[in-house]
């Protein structure tokens, strides 16, 4: 079986409530045949009763899972025992902070995962800095190189990404081998272009700056 998530707590210090109208952009991407095999992890009643009202299936999330410190994997966890997946279920975790995301590309990622075997799937895209051009900050105006490396030319610089959790997919049984982000050594990366992460009111005017935002992000319901 296949299971579509979407996380969406209540709280948000960045842009408050902004899963109230994340959830209502992204849920309808979702084919209505797959709405039954849909579900909403919650601890927002405005969000369950709406998500319950357009044919998916809500978890209730318990405070300790939906506060500012609880990493995604007791939550992804949690849905799982809730609605007693078995270990060879498959679950696609969508967050709702990327409203710009496109049926295909879930599709396309899905594709991806059922055909490697690995235990999960997130995805990968451009980095704005090289590592290697990093440093980490010390007292006194000094710095560290993040990686220690001697070499001066960007075109010997190895190549890297940036992981984004735009499509996140993972088999229910390997979930107990995967870190906090859903990953491990085995996992794959399923190639995106650079997207907007919602979380900031910048980033929600961005968004409402693109062509598929425009007439959408006028306001964040409260």
């Amino acid at each position: 079986m296949i299971y579509y998530v979407i996380p969406a707590r209540r709280g948000s210090k960045g842009l408050p409530f902004k899963n109230r109208t994340l959830v209502r952009i992204v849920l309808p991407t979702i084919p209505a045949e797959l709405r039954p095999h849909t579900i909403v992890t919650t601890d927002d009643e405005d969000i369950a009763a709406w998500a319950s009202a357009e044919g998916a299936r809500v978890v209730a999330r318990p405070p300790d899972l939906a506060d500012d410190c609880a990493s995604i994997k007791p939550v992804m966890d949690h849905a799982a025992r809730s609605l007693g997946m078995h270990a060879d279920d498959v679950v696609v975790m969508l967050y709702p902070t990327y409203p710009q995301r496109t049926w295909r590309d879930v599709g396309s990622a899905l594709a991806m995962f059922m055909e490697s075997g690995a235990p999960s799937l997130c995805c990968r895209k451009k980095v704005a800095t090289h590592p290697y051009l990093t440093y980490y900050a010390l007292p006194g105006g000094r710095g560290r190189k993040v990686v220690d490396h001697q070499l001066y030319r960007r075109q010997d610089y190895p190549e890297c990404f940036e992981v984004s959790h735009y499509v996140c997919i993972f088999r229910v049984g390997s979930l107990a081998a995967l870190d906090d982000r859903l990953l491990c050594e085995e996992s794959i990366f399923y190639p995106i272009d650079d997207v907007i992460d919602v979380d900031t009111p910048e980033d929600w005017k961005a968004y409402g700056r693109t062509s598929d935002g425009a007439g959408r992000a006028s306001a964040v319901s409260a």
